[in-house]
Parts: C-alpha cells; sequence; structure tokens
C-alpha cells in the first residue's frame, strides 16, 4: 500500500484498508454498553511517566450462546489498537483479530485462529505467517485470551500449566503458569487481593517472568500486569483505573 504509483490508487487502496477495518469492527464488536464486564487500565514503560507514553486500554468481556467474546483497546500517541478474541462455550481459543490505525491508515492486519489442532497466523500486508500443530491436552493463547484463560486456573495449588501461545507476527512460544501466592495490591481502582500469576516464558536461552495480578475473587478480573514485552524492551506496567 505505501509503494502505489499515483495519488488515485493510494486513496483507493486507503478506503479499502478502511471499509475492511469497519466491517471487521462491525462483524465482531458488540452494539455499545452491552459488555458484561468492562475495565480499564493504563500502561507506562518503567522510569517514564510522560503522558504521552501512556497507554490506556480498555478490556471488554460479553458472553452469549456461542461462548465469550472479548476486546481490546489501547491508545497511545495518536494510534490505535483493537484486538477482537472469540473464546467458544467450551472455554477454548478460537480466534482473534487485529484492527489498528498507525499514521492515520486503518486496517485489519492480523488474524490468528485454532481450528482442528491447529494454530494459524496470517498478518495481512507482511510476509509473517505461521502455523504450529498443538499437542493434545495443550491449551492455546493469542493476546488477551490468556486473561480469560487464568481465571480457570486453580489457584491455591501446586499446578503448573504448559501454554502455546501465538501472536500476530506468527511466533509461538510455550509460557509456563504457576500461581505464587496472594498479594494486596494497590491501583488507582483501589486495593484488592489478588492472586499473583508468575508466566515464565520460553525464549530461547531466556526465560522472562511476566507477573499477572488477578483479583482474588471472581470473576478474578486483571488487576495489574508487571514485565517485558521482548528481550530488550523496557518493562511495562498495567493498573487497573476503573471496573463496570
Amino acid at each position: 500500500m505505501r509503494n502505489t504509483a499515483t495519488i488515485g490508487l493510494t486513496l483507493l487502496v486507503a478506503c479499502a484498508a478502511v471499509l475492511a477495518a469497519q466491517s471487521a469492527s462491525a462483524a465482531f464488536a458488540p452494539p455499545a454498553n452491552s459488555w458484561d464486564e468492562l475495565y480499564r487500565y493504563v500502561a507506562r514503560p518503567a522510569g517514564d511517566d510522560r503522558e504521552e507514553r501512556r497507554e490506556h486500554v480498555e478490556i471488554g468481556f460479553r458472553y452469549d450462546e456461542e461462548g465469550t467474546f472479548i476486546r481490546s483497546s489501547t491508545i497511545v500517541g495518536g494510534n490505535f489498537e483493537n484486538v477482537f478474541v472469540r473464546i467458544g462455550p467450551e472455554g477454548t481459543f478460537r480466534s482473534a483479530y487485529r484492527v489498528g490505525e498507525l499514521g492515520g491508515t486503518t486496517a485489519m492486519d492480523g488474524s490468528i485462529w485454532f481450528d482442528d489442532g491447529t494454530v494459524s497466523v496470517t498478518t495481512e500486508g507482511k510476509i509473517e505467517e505461521g502455523e504450529r500443530e498443538v499437542p493434545e491436552g495443550v491449551p492455546v493463547a493469542a493476546d488477551v485470551s490468556l486473561l480469560h484463560l487464568m481465571r480457570s486456573f486453580p489457584f491455591g495449588t501446586d499446578a503448573a500449566w504448559e501454554v502455546l501461545m501465538a501472536d500476530f507476527s506468527g511466533n509461538f512460544v510455550t509460557v509456563s503458569i504457576r500461581n505464587a501466592g496472594t498479594d494486596s495490591v494497590s491501583v488507582p481502582a483501589g486495593v484488592f487481593l489478588c492472586h499473583r500469576m508468575d508466566v515464565a516464558v520460553r525464549i530461547l536461552i531466556f526465560r522472562p517472568t511476566i507477573t499477572f495480578w488477578l483479583a482474588a475473587d471472581p470473576p478474578h478480573f486483571l488487576v495489574k500486569h508487571r514485565g517485558k514485552r521482548g528481550p530488550f524492551t523496557r518493562t511495562y506496567t498495567t493498573e487497573l483505573v476503573a471496573g463496570e
């Protein structure tokens, strides 16, 4: 799309991308004010409290006869990203779609789906695509669906879950999830008793651990998150601001 030869063709392609994104939003997003759960967060990199670096995140859950629908919306620096996730009624990850706007261009730029024991990833406009067969009994998660999966963890036990994670770049990684006890956690939304969930990521010689604090009371929503987004990135902290 960036290599178009004429202004007319550029506008045509841009319009097509916008229409595709609007169609995706219409197909996956529920009507306004129809969320069964809605949470708002602020995320910031360690040591940098500038407003332009803050990420404003909203995560909504809706339940119906087809299972669970989740939407995660992130706004930072004038750009936005929406991720739409569908979980089946049995609690199994089914699909995720990403729609974003960067530099004024809007498009559905990635999809992940799980079907018949295989996870597949397609990234629009890029060559990154991936496919992975999943061993029987291994849970699958992508993006915000991990939060939904952890809600069913057997808290207060020594259990360890091995989960296959897929991202929109076509990468796959195995993570190990453990309940590391309970903490009292203070965030802008208040003080919550939380299950501390340590997620160890298996990346070659690296074993970074990402920590999630989930409310001890059902529905075990995310209260706080801390961890790196890559081997060489800063640590980010995400905190609950409000919930409905």
